[in-house]
């Protein structure tokens, strides 16, 4: 009788790479469906409406380098190509 970790390697013999790489996949997958909504919930309070900006560091960076939240109000149609673009990634 095999232990637990014996029969998983015996199963997974010559695709531990796709294992890994199904994982890392599915981890990225999970990333990204957690993002979208924050964009979302970002644009409606601080874009369109007049709640301040609270983000981390490399974000706010990412949002100066596009223009800001001013640049954002004025060009939504970049917003909404993000969430697709995500949303895109995750399928």
């Amino acid at each position: 009788m095999m232990s637990r970790w014996g029969l998983l390697r015996y199963f997974l013999k010559g695709s531990k790479r796709l294992f890994a790489a199904g994982i890392a996949f599915s981890a990225l997958t999970t990333l990204f469906n957690l993002v979208n909504p924050k964009i979302i919930a970002f644009t409606v309070d601080s874009v369109l409406g007049d709640k301040p900006v609270r983000a981390p560091g490399f974000v706010l960076r990412l949002l100066s380098s596009v223009g800001g939240v001013g640049f954002l109000r004025e060009n939504l149609w970049a917003v909404a190509l993000a969430v697709v673009g995500l949303a895109a990634l995750s399928a």
